[in-house]
Formats: structure tokens, C-alpha cells, sequence
């Protein structure tokens, strides 16, 4: 599989990406923003099998950005280790396309599942980017059907626990 080191603003992005597959991915990223794997405005995606250890979200799921535009729907990460130095393990939401004249509805995030994940080390002092796994339906986003199945967080250092969040 893919193996990448120190990538500057993430490993690897789908922009507008229909019917792919990714495995074994392995990824290590230091620098600032520096993401693992971003879809944005992308469908029938599977990711599987990968480690992603990054400063910044290693697994996220987005709608608008830059010259992107559409809803994320039918994707599956599964089988998986992630580990972000800050921010979430798992990010879901925020960058979407805010309602004008010329897009006056929503775009959707769903039909998401996200099993068998292992989220190492938690550490985020910041309290708005705080959890191992957050939704933020911002920025005029639509999400639902999201399933977490088997999720399992090794430590949680600084920001909110668990149940916290969960609750």
C-alpha cells in the first residue's frame, strides 16, 4: 500500500471522487495541517486496512472547499488505526457550502459507517476541536446516517472524556 512521511497539509485528499477504493494505507505527518485522508464532496468510497498518524485529523469527511462542491455519501473506514497528534481522530461536517442565492440548499453528509477503528492517544487542549470523533453539522451541512461501530479509544490525555462526549 501507500506509505507516506511528513506530507505538508495531509497524505492524501478526494475531491469530487465517485466509486474508490483504498487500502493499506500507512502515513506519518508532522507539519502543521497536516491531515491523513480528506474526502471532500465524495461518494462510494472504502478505505480499509490503513494507519494514519498526523498532526492534524487523520480521517475526515467534508463537503464544500475551495473549488468543491456536492454531497459525501456511501463511505465506509473500517479496519483501521488512527492517531492524531491534535484535533480529532475522526472528524465529520464542517467545511459545507453556506446557504446563498446560487446554492440555497444544503449539502448532505450520509450514509456513513465507521467499524473496527482504533483511536490512539488522544491529546487536544483546545476546547472546540476537543473528542476522539466529532460531528459538526456547520457550514449549512446536512448529516445523517453516520454509524460508529466497535470504536475504540486507547487514552484520552487532555479534552473530554468519552462518556463526556457522549452524553
Amino acid at each position: 500500500g501507500l506509505i507516506a512521511f511528513n506530507q505538508p497539509h495531509g497524505t492524501l485528499r478526494c475531491l469530487n471522487c465517485d466509486d474508490v477504493q483504498f487500502k493499506n494505507i500507512r502515513t506519518i505527518g508532522a507539519g502543521p495541517w497536516a491531515d491523513g485522508i480528506g474526502l471532500f464532496s465524495s461518494q462510494n468510497i472504502t478505505i480499509s486496512d490503513s494507519f494514519l498518524r498526523t498532526s492534524d485529523d487523520p480521517f475526515s469527511i467534508y463537503n464544500h472547499r475551495w473549488e468543491t462542491w456536492g454531497d459525501s455519501r456511501n463511505i465506509v473506514f473500517k479496519d483501521s488505526s488512527v492517531w492524531a497528534d491534535i484535533a480529532h481522530g475522526i472528524f465529520i461536517g464542517l467545511h459545507g457550502n453556506t446557504p446563498d442565492a446560487a446554492y440555497p440548499n444544503p449539502e448532505g453528509i450520509e450514509h456513513v459507517r465507521i467499524s473496527n477503528v482504533d483511536i490512539l492517544d488522544e491529546d487536544e487542549d483546545e476546547t472546540e476541536y476537543e473528542g476522539a470523533m466529532a460531528i459538526t453539522a456547520g457550514d449549512h451541512n446536512l448529516v445523517r446516517e453516520v454509524v460508529f461501530d466497535d470504536i475504540r479509544v486507547e487514552r484520552i490525555g487532555a479534552g473530554e472524556t468519552l462518556s463526556a462526549m457522549l452524553a
